[in-house]
């Protein structure tokens, strides 16, 4: 839950440990919320990995690129396909 709302929904570390404290009761630090992402992204990079070595090696990719605001900050969202 923690890698979920920190990455794919954007949450800050703040609040996130905000969310866990108020919703589930669960007091955690900033430093371990920090931990967790860091210990869920050991844990996927291998996959990741992978992922990237199939798509260089796919004979058809299609690569699409959108600007995205996360929190007034232009970013971009980059989706690849095959």
């Amino acid at each position: 839950m923690v890698a979920e709302l920190s990455g794919s929904h954007g949450a800050s570390r703040q609040t996130v440990q905000d969310f866990l404290q108020s919703v589930l009761n669960v007091p955690i630090s900033i430093g371990g919320i920090q931990r967790i992402i860091d210990r869920t992204s050991d844990a996927l990079k291998p996959v990741y990995d992978e992922i990237g070595q199939q798509v260089r090696k796919a004979e058809v990719n299609h690569i699409d690129e959108t600007s995205w605001f996360q929190s007034g900050k232009l970013c971009w969202l980059w989706t690849m396909v095959n």
